[in-house]
């Protein structure tokens, strides 16, 4: 019984200790340094600010965007990088959260592993964010490379510079502030299983970080600065957040190799894809806003691209469309196209005459495929779903009318002759086995680092194809080798639609 009770009371003593040491390690108030300078001063001011830049992402901003598990915010002056930013924390005022883990790094020491800081909460003008102390002493005690540093002196913004707008977004939460440094691949991949205990409801990760920094002060001038410049840099920057999107931690990796594109929070964004790939459901993300510097002062002498991107969770598959529903969306698609072959881009397009029922405002990816006498006259679609279904078909009818790369642009004396239909696709399920298909049912999709292509089930049945020359089409599709299907390191997935066209009506319209 002593004994018993001596061991009782050496645990109280041990957890007391425990307790009073991580109190005593964060006890102090940091004061940010960057009022003034990276924002207003003044609470009023800077709060001020924050709410103006919330009611200009809110009209920029579908409302239909998912709630987020992750997000990507630029971390610049707010003069600069906060419309983008505010883009992004729109969407934790729309579903708020409990805690924030904060990805950032610093840009003054260079240092190995994730450091947490040594204090227990950051003050702003808008008064004292709480740390999470206690999330921060599990993970200082499970791996070796998270570890306390004192991060006071150091001129550091990529994680406070965050702060403002989570005390204007949300009323209740903490923060988990990690300094991520250089780790190597298999830290990348041990640190997200780490964090991967946190991916549950109530927590967000929000990596902070800018993107392609451009020019002499940066060191990096890939190509010369003419009028070019603005359009190299945009199609540099969505090199980049195509591999993001995707959650392709590996294909990003390369593209930071090949390119050297300075994107300064490359490793916390590594990181952040290395956990997403151990979700238990499937996650997309979404560009929500991009712009750069140079758009903004309009010299791209030296100019910093800024992009928020969120992910969520894949939606479910859309239920069934009854002939109802699958009416209005062919209706919609060709008068879509009517009316921008008639008035061009500019054109307004009225949704008033359309009953858009629940299930056409779900998210939804899909394909409008046009035909003309049987033949394929063009087919663009989206294998994610990151707009309304009604949306979706909307966009995608105008671009198979004049963006199919493969054919000519669509003229208004031709559409009386086409026949319009729209597949509506599943989620992407990754694929082990390249002869697991069924042909007729599934669509297929390769990737291969920059190059892919997807068929929709029904070209299996138009190619008259086994399975492997299925696979083999659609390799020549994406410009690969037709046997790189079986290469270890394609990534192959399939999916199924529901599929639905207009009644052919020859010599007039559908």
């Amino acid at each position: 019984m002593r004994s018993r009770l001596a061991f009782t009371r050496g645990k109280l003593i041990a957890t007391l200790l425990c307790a009073t040491f991580a109190l005593a390690l964060y006890a102090q108030v940091h004061e940010s340094r960057l009022a003034g300078t990276w924002y207003p001063a003044s609470a009023s001011a800077l709060r001020q600010q924050v709410n103006s830049l919330f009611t200009q992402a809110e009209a920029r901003l579908p409302a239909s965007t998912p709630a987020p598990l992750a997000l990507i915010v630029p971390h610049a002056g707010y003069q600069f990088s906060g419309l983008a930013a505010a883009e992004a924390f729109c969407l934790l005022r729309r579903h708020p959260v409990r805690r924030i883990f904060l990805l950032g790094f610093s840009h003054s020491f260079p240092h190995r592993g994730i450091a947490v800081p040594s204090y227990a909460q950051i003050a702003t003008p808008l008064g004292v964010v709480q740390l999470d102390t206690t999330v921060m002493n599990q993970l200082r005690q499970r791996k070796p490379f998270v570890h306390i540093a004192q991060l006071d002196d150091a001129d550091e913004h990529s994680v406070e510079i965050q702060l403002p707008f989570l005390q204007v977004a949300l009323s209740d939460f903490t923060v988990v502030p990690l300094y991520v440094g250089e780790l190597s691949d298999a830290e990348l991949r041990q640190a997200a299983t780490l964090l991967s205990r946190y991916l549950e409801p109530g927590n967000c990760f929000v990596v902070s970080s800018d993107f392609t920094h451009y020019g002499p002060n940066y060191g990096y001038q890939p190509f010369p600065n003419n009028k070019d410049t603005p359009d190299k840099l945009r199609e540099l920057d969505a090199g980049a957040m195509q591999k993001i999107v995707q959650v392709r931690p590996a294909a990003f990796q390369t593209y930071l190799r090949k390119t050297g594109t300075t994107i300064c929070g490359r490793t916390p964004i590594l990181l952040l894809l290395h956990l997403l790939t151990q979700s238990k459901q499937a996650v997309q993300g979404s560009v929500l806003e991009y712009y750069t510097s140079g758009q903004l002062t309009g010299d791209f002498t030296n100019s910093v691209s800024y992009a928020a991107i969120a992910f969520s969770y894949v939606p479910p598959p859309v239920a069934t469309l009854d002939p109802g529903e699958q009416q209005t969306l062919l209706q919609l698609a060709r008068d879509v196209i009517r009316r921008y072959l008639e008035q061009g881009r500019a054109a307004q397009f009225d949704l008033a005459p359309y009953t858009l029922t629940p299930r056409l405002r779900e998210l939804a990816a899909v394909f409008v495929t046009l035909r003309v006498g049987g033949r394929l006259r063009s087919c663009i679609g989206q294998v994610q779903a990151f707009q309304p279904l009604y949306e979706a078909v909307l966009g995608r009818a105008i671009a198979a009318a004049v963006a199919d790369p493969r054919f000519p642009p669509l003229q208004l004396a031709e559409l009386p002759h086409v026949t319009i239909e729209i597949s509506v696709l599943t989620p992407l399920q990754p694929l082990a086995d390249w002869k697991q298909i069924e042909l007729g049912r599934h669509g297929i999709m390769i990737r291969k680092g920059d190059q892919g292509a997807v068929f929709l089930p029904e070209v299996a049945t138009e190619l008259k194809s086994s399975q492997a020359e299925f696979w083999r089409q659609l390799c020549l599709k994406a410009g690969l080798p037709p046997d790189a299907y079986k290469d270890k390191d394609a990534e192959l997935f399939f999916f199924t639609t529901q599929a639905f066209a207009e009644e052919e009506s020859p010599g007039g319209e559908s």
